[in-house]
């Protein structure tokens, strides 16, 4: 058993000088990332969104109140651990650690952010990686990026201050910070807004939140993504920063949607909450069977044409382009750090296959991954009692597609 250490710096400094040696080797040809920094971002996992000090995760977090009201956490995240990942990743909201207004933007004698150190410290016991993602979704800084100029200025001021917070040696081979999780879901912000020519706010806020993150965390690795929701295209569009180094990129993978999203209640097409049991690969029966609950017949013709599309060599020219893109591109690295399955109206099996051709193909390409997720109801390796809270077993058949350890679970 690993020693549980009261303070980062106690478990870190001791081999923080042999790390620093080692991150060096190879980082000219990963566009300055160091290469300690990537082995912590091959295979990673989320477990969950974190507001107000709270990790919407009941498998690894447990919570009570304070006096104040505020929320006094615990972790453990030995099974996820368990699994033979090398990081997670978290979706970090700013809720109760924003302080708009004043000069320290992030609060740091907020409840939320010792909560969230002793997550953070949870995860670097385990010498595992973590990737901090930003995500305006659903809170009172939703829809305000590509609108309120002031707004962003905050929110350059909180990411300086917050990668500061975890720049310290201890951290900097394990923390990473992502700038944003899917521009243009939670705000209205085009391509040319996100990642364009023109300065904040008509153009380029990726870039002016990604020189804050580098002023308050000189060393410590940058995780980008283009517009479009993180998509292939959105990367495409994308022009990697010419004077920041050290940066990873990111997409995210859903494809075919019909497929991984099949039956879900949320999003732009209401055509995806009628499709159940679409097949992957491409069969041309079920795929029939399962267009033939679309009403609407332009909505059913796209969604027959997107599960044509659920084949091996798809994903694989997808990747192929990915990987393509960070070639021409000076062979910076690449991450897909989200793919799954909805899974109540896939079939397991295929369900399986998707995720076992998905991961393959990655690693076959070079690029790291990160899975989506550990244990909500809709994509989660673990299996629901169907009670609150509870759960029973990990979906062995995927954790075998992602080449991961069942051990003992």
């Amino acid at each position: 058993m690993k020693p549980v250490c009261h303070s980062p710096l106690a478990c870190f400094l001791p081999i923080i000088a042999l790390q620093f040696l080692l991150s060096g080797v190879a980082t000219a040809q990963n566009g300055g990332v160091p290469a300690f920094h990537l082995e912590h971002l091959k295979r990673g996992i989320n477990i969950g969104r974190f507001l107000n000090g709270e990790l919407d995760n009941p498998a690894i977090s447990t919570c009570t109140k304070n006096g104040d009201g505020s929320l006094n956490c615990t972790y453990n995240i030995d099974a996820a651990a368990a699994l033979g990942l090398d990081h997670v990743r978290v979706l970090l909201k700013p809720g109760a650690m924003f302080k708009p207004g004043s000069q320290g933007v992030l609060d740091e004698q907020s409840a939320a952010l010792s909560n969230l150190d002793r997550l953070v410290q949870q995860i670097l016991n385990r010498r595992m990686g973590l990737v901090l993602t930003l995500s305006l979704e659903g809170d009172q800084f939703k829809n305000r990026l590509g609108s309120d100029s002031l707004f962003l200025e905050q929110l350059k001021t909180f990411w300086q201050q917050l990668a500061h917070h975890y720049s310290a040696p201890a951290y900097l081979d394990y923390v990473f910070f992502e700038i944003l999780n899917e521009p243009g879901l939670d705000e209205p912000l085009t391509i040319e807004q996100w990642s364009g020519p023109k300065p904040p706010p008509e153009g380029g806020i990726q870039a002016a939140l990604a020189h804050t993150i580098r002023a308050g965390a000189p060393q410590s690795t940058i995780l980008a993504t283009g517009g479009e929701r993180s998509d292939l295209n959105g990367l495409l569009a994308l022009q990697p920063f010419p004077d920041i180094d050290n940066i990873v990129y990111v997409i995210h993978y859903y494809e075919p949607f019909t497929f991984t999203h099949q039956g879900a209640d949320w999003g732009d097409s209401d055509a995806i909450t009628h499709l159940k049991a679409v097949p992957y690969p491409y069969s041309p029966e079920p795929a029939e069977k399962a267009a033939m609950n679309i009403q609407n017949l332009s909505d059913k013709m796209n969604a027959w044409h997107d599960m044509e599309m659920a084949t091996k060599d798809r994903i694989n020219t997808d990747f192929e382009i990915t990987a393509e893109w960070a070639r021409q591109n000076g062979n910076v690295p690449v991450i897909c750090d989200e793919f799954g399955v909805y899974k109540k109206f896939s079939p397991p099996y295929d369900r399986a296959a998707w995720v076992t051709d998905v991961r393959n193909l990655l690693e076959k390409k070079g690029i790291g991954w990160t899975f989506w997720d550990y244990s909500s109801p809709s994509f989660g390796l673990l299996q629901t009692t169907g009670k609150p809270n509870q759960y029973a077993t990990l979906d062995k058949d995927v954790v075998t597609a992602l080449g991961l350890s069942v051990g003992s679970n």
